[in-house]
Order: structure tokens, then sequence, then C-alpha cells
């Protein structure tokens, strides 16, 4: 037994040498989203439990999306 332990350190397979290194690939940018399409799915989704009409909830998503989007971008900075 002794000799199948030194016989298996023993034997020593090298390494396979490293693949050489990948050409940098363009980075593709992806489409950004429409920012009130984003706005109304994330509003919907925080108020799909409230006990109303779905028609009352998208309502007060669309005035909710459209406040965001006419106080500008320094505010919608700070919501994030």
């Amino acid at each position: 037994m002794m000799l199948w332990l030194l016989l298996a350190c023993a034997s020593k397979e090298l390494p396979a040498p490293p693949d050489p290194p990948h050409p940098p690939q363009e980075v593709q940018e992806a489409p950004k989203p429409d920012s009130a399409k984003v706005c109304m799915d994330q509003c919907m989704r925080q108020n799909m439990a409230r006990a109303v009409h779905h028609s009352v909830i998208e309502a007060d998503c669309k005035k909710a999306c459209d406040a965001t989007k006419t106080r500008g971008l320094k505010d919608d900075i700070q919501l994030k």
C-alpha cells in the first residue's frame, strides 16, 4: 500500500499551458429602456396589492410618472 502512495506522488503531470489572451471585443451598449414605461411598470408592481380597481392604480401611476418627468433630471437622480 505504501508503494502505491509513493508511486502516485512521484508521477506528477505537467499543467497545460495557459490559453493565449483573447483580443478585446467591442462592448455594445444595451438599448436604454423608455423611462416612462419603467416608471409605470415599477409603480404598477408596487401598487398591485391595493384593494382598488386596476384602472384607479393605472391613473395614479400615470399621474405619478408624469409628475416625475416634469420635475427634471436632478430630482430623478435623487429618487434612485
